[in-house]
């Protein structure tokens, strides 16, 4: 293996992950080596191929077989190994195999993909996988289609050799009759692709930056700026500067660079914020939620919309954060903001959460969030289950400026029998669209 590294990447042996095995696999397969269930009972080497003339007269079994085979595994009813073939002639079972869509066809193997593969990309389309019986001849694509065509294309235009290899297995000339070549081929279809494990978001994440996408650069960057991670090692330049670790990577992306968030404008002052709050390191060790994080922009947002009308002081949320969590024995973690969140409205129902626990601080501090005159009612919007501020009460008047449903306030224990006012301003003019996700 080279020595030389690039400085964002972090190579190791690829023994290092056979060493994590449990004993009964590092040192064999237990179930043994098989295709289609039959143990394999021969294992091709260079030697086999030699003695057995697999490389005599190449050109010749090409014209008349049709194919050359170099073989790889044997059992007692198929072979293994790679096929050379044109990538004409073979045939789709429609019963099982993927539907071909032209269009799909056009943007996999386009000039516009967004990346810099484009076009026919053999480290891409690698080898078909085919089934060849040879008691009919017939030859079967069961899991290449659009790359198939692909090579046919290509072919056509002069621009691939006229044979390409194959992952091929073999039914033998004798093999019985019982041994369906739709039922073989449709088993392979659907194992392989089951048995796929997909990216997981912070792999796709690290992929896409790694390969320059853009949209994943700029989220990247701001992650980076803000003082953000995933939860993954593979990108280290952003485990500098003692960032807070963030989950849900994919809703971050999307959403971050929202009208009604600031456009992310406030990542670095709300990840300051959380880390001034100083949550026990257990608390916090599987990472903080995108919800919080970005409900937390809209309170800052708020602020800034409405040129400090809203009333909100970050110094006071942050104490407020750090008083719940000793008021009420450690359940005011950083998700207990994040529920319930109203249907379409995630990131005010967040910050409407934060603005409940900035106010309950006010009222354990002295201030009156209520100062009405009505006894029932200041005991009710003190101790925070009315977040209201009328006739010169202290506070965030959260009902004018979040917008909720009552059926919402009523789910996390607000007495909606008051109705709010009306603000007074006009902000119409303000841009707030963006899509809310709800997870």
């Amino acid at each position: 293996m080279t020595k030389s590294k690039h400085k964002n990447s972090k190579f190791y042996p690829i023994e290092d992950d056979w060493n994590q095995l449990s004993d009964k696999y590092r040192e064999k397969i237990p179930s043994g080596v098989r295709i289609y269930g039959e143990k394999v009972d021969k294992v091709y080497n260079v030697i086999d191929w030699i003695n057995e003339g697999i490389f005599d007269n190449i050109v010749e079994k090409l014209e008349k077989d049709g194919y050359w085979l170099i073989p790889l595994y044997e059992s007692r009813n198929f072979i293994q190994g790679l096929l050379l073939r044109s990538p004409e002639g073979a045939v789709i079972d429609k019963l099982y195999n993927r539907d071909f869509y032209a269009k799909h066809f056009e943007k996999l193997f386009g000039s516009d993909t967004g990346s810099d593969v484009v076009g026919f990309d053999p480290v891409l389309a690698t080898v078909g996988d085919l089934l060849l019986d040879l008691r009919s001849d017939i030859t079967v694509n069961w899991d290449a289609r659009h790359r198939g065509v692909g090579f046919i294309s290509a072919s056509k235009g002069g621009q691939v050799a006229d044979n390409q290899f194959n992952n091929v297995i073999v039914i033998k000339k004798n093999a019985p009759k019982s041994i369906r070549p739709e039922k073989v081929a449709n088993v392979y279809f659907k194992i392989k692709n089951d048995s796929a494990k997909d990216l997981s978001p912070e792999e796709k994440f690290v992929a896409e930056v790694r390969a320059d996408d853009p949209k994943a650069i700029g989220c990247f960057h701001a992650m980076l700026g803000a003082r953000i991670r995933v939860q993954t090692d593979k990108l280290p330049e952003l485990d500098e500067g003692n960032p807070i670790t963030m989950t849900g990577i994919s809703l971050f992306r999307s959403e971050y660079q929202g009208v009604g968030l600031g456009r992310g404008r406030h990542l670095g002052e709300v990840v300051r914020s959380l880390k001034n709050v100083k949550w026990p390191d257990s608390v916090i060790k599987t990472g903080v939620s995108p919800f919080l994080i970005l409900g937390y922009c809209k309170l800052l947002q708020l602020h800034e919309d409405y040129n400090g009308d809203f009333g909100y002081d970050n110094e006071i949320m942050i104490k407020a954060l750090k008083w719940g969590y000793e008021e009420f024995e450690g359940h005011a973690k950083p998700n207990y903001y994040t529920t319930p969140r109203a249907q379409g409205l995630a990131y005010p129902s967040v910050a409407y959460n934060l603005g409940r626990m900035y106010n309950r601080y006010l009222v354990s501090q002295g201030a009156d969030v209520y100062q009405g005159g009505d006894k029932e009612m200041d005991k009710k919007y003190n101790l925070g289950d009315i977040l209201y501020v009328e006739d010169g009460g202290e506070g965030l008047n959260l009902d004018e400026y979040l917008d909720l449903p009552d059926e919402f306030k009523t789910q996390v224990g607000v007495d909606v029998s008051k109705s709010s006012k009306q603000v007074n301003q006009d902000f119409s003019d303000l841009d707030q669209e963006f899509e809310l996700k709800v997870a």
